[in-house]
C-alpha cells in the first residue's frame, strides 16, 4: 500500500492556499490541508469562503500540480453550535475537492456535543465531506476514550476520529489503547470495548518525544506490535 501524505496548514500558518497547494508539490506531497476558519476568535486563517478569486486560483493550483485538498479547519462545536451556519464552509470544501472536516468539541453537555456533532454529519456528508472529531486534553474531548463515545453514539457514517500526535501524547490515551489491523486503527477503552475504525490507519500520524520525531516506520512498527 503506498500511503498518501498530506502538508497540514499549521506547519506553515500563513502560506495562504494558493501558495500552500504549491508548495506541497514542490516538496513532494500528495495533499494539503487549509484553514479557512479560525481556531480561535482572532486566530489567523484564510477566508476562502467569501473570497472566489483565492477559490479559483486554489482550484487551478490543484488542477496544475495535482496535488489535492485534503482537510479542511475547523469546525469548533461549542454549546451555542449551529451546523446550519456551516453549509458555506462545507460548499467551499466541496468546490475545492476536499475530503475531511476536523472538528473539536468544546462543549462539556456530552448530550448536546453528540447531538450537534450528528448535526454537522449530517450537513457535510452531501457534499462528500467527513467529520473527523479530535480529541485534544484541554477540550471537552479529552482523549481517544471520549472521542468514541460521542463519534459512537453520533452513528453516523461521515463520523471519524482524528489521531493527533501531539495530543495523543498529552492525553490518557497510550499506545496499549491503539493497534493496527490491515486498515484498520483499533481503539480499546479502559472497560475492554473494542472500537474499529476503518481506514483509520492508512495516514500514519508523527509523534515527537522531547523534540525527537519518531520515524513513521518505527511508529508503525510499534503501533501493529513489531
Amino acid at each position: 500500500m503506498t500511503r498518501k501524505y498530506s502538508l497540514a496548514q499549521l506547519t506553515t500558518l500563513t502560506v495562504p492556499p494558493p501558495e500552500l497547494v504549491t508548495l506541497g508539490a514542490k516538496v513532494g506531497y500528495d495533499f494539503v490541508g487549509i484553514r479557512i476558519l479560525p481556531a480561535a476568535p482572532g486566530g489567523l486563517f484564510h477566508d476562502a469562503i467569501n473570497n472566489p478569486a483565492m477559490r479559483r486560483e486554489t482550484a487551478r493550483r490543484i488542477a496544475d500540480t495535482g496535488v489535492g485538498v485534503f482537510d479542511l479547519e475547523i469546525i469548533r462545536i461549542d454549546a451555542a453550535f449551529d451546523a446550519a451556519q456551516y453549509e458555506a464552509f462545507c460548499a467551499t470544501g466541496a468546490e475545492l475537492g476536499a475530503k475531511a472536516v476536523l472538528v473539536a468539541g468544546d462543549d462539556a453537555d456530552e448530550a448536546r456535543l453528540i447531538a450537534n456533532f450528528a448535526a454537522f454529519c449530517d450537513l457535510a456528508r452531501p457534499f462528500g465531506l467527513s467529520a473527523d472529531l479530535e480529541f485534544m486534553p484541554w477540550t471537552a474531548v479529552k482523549c481517544a476514550g471520549d472521542a468514541l463515545r460521542v463519534v459512537t453514539a453520533a452513528n453516523r457514517e461521515n463520523a471519524g476520529i482524528l489521531v493527533d500526535a501531539l495530543h495523543f501524547g498529552r492525553s490518557a490515551t497510550t499506545l496499549d489503547d491503539i493497534r493496527v489491523s490491515g486498515r484498520d486503527l483499533v481503539i480499546q477503552l479502559a472497560d475492554g470495548r473494542v472500537f474499529v475504525i476503518a481506514d483509520g490507519a492508512v495516514f500514519v500520524p508523527q509523534i515527537v518525544i522531547d523534540g525527537v520525531t519518531v520515524p513513521p516506520l518505527n511508529l508503525a512498527a510499534l503501533l501493529i506490535g513489531q
